[in-house]
């Protein structure tokens, strides 16, 4: 998991790396597996839907692969403010 000083750069090359391992993946699962270490890898907790509070980002991670995963981020954790400041990373 990213650790909370996570810049926008980190986070930049985080993402960039696995859009390139996603030109790669051949299954549907995998697609979903690295979907959701992406988002721990930014600063998230992926949990199941169904225990996910109101903070939950609704898109589910798990691709329909399993049972709907969200991803939940810590109210004002570095990782919140940056998506509801709309920053990159």
């Amino acid at each position: 998991m990213a650790s909370a000083g996570t810049g926008p750069s980190v986070a930049s090359d985080t993402v960039a790396s696995a859009l390139r391992v996603l030109l790669r993946i051949r299954s549907a699962q995998a697609a979903a597996d690295l979907l959701q270490l992406t988002a721990q890898k930014l600063g998230a907790t992926v949990v199941p839907a169904v225990d996910a509070g109101p903070g939950a980002l609704p898109i589910d991670l798990s691709l329909g692969e399993g049972p709907p995963l969200l991803a939940f981020v810590e109210p004002f954790s570095p990782a919140c403010i940056r998506h509801s400041t709309g920053q990159a990373g």
